[in-house]
């Protein structure tokens, strides 16, 4: 069963974010797609999603967003199964 953890920084007042999402506890050739939600202001809102495979991490890099965020999560609306999901700073 996979767990998943984001470490992010929102720069620019909130308009950037780059960050890194690690997946852990899966084989070799396990592949998952992992939404990512931010928080403008009015509630979650998916912003997209990132392909990972195995037990590594993606990097996130300077994404442009449309207005300030406030925060930014995975898996908000519980669509992926995990055994964790981690989402900080």
């Amino acid at each position: 069963m996979p767990s998943y953890k984001l470490e992010y920084d929102l720069a620019d007042g909130g308009s950037t974010m780059s960050g890194r999402i690690t997946q852990s506890g899966v084989s070799d050739h396990f592949k998952m797609l992992i939404p990512i939600y931010v928080d403008f202001g009015k509630g979650f809102v998916r912003i997209g999603a990132a392909n990972i495979t195995g037990n590594s991490s993606v990097e996130l890099k300077n994404i442009k967003l449309v207005q300030p965020a406030k925060r930014a999560a995975l898996c908000v609306m519980n669509d992926v199964l995990a055994l964790s999901i981690q989402n900080g700073k």
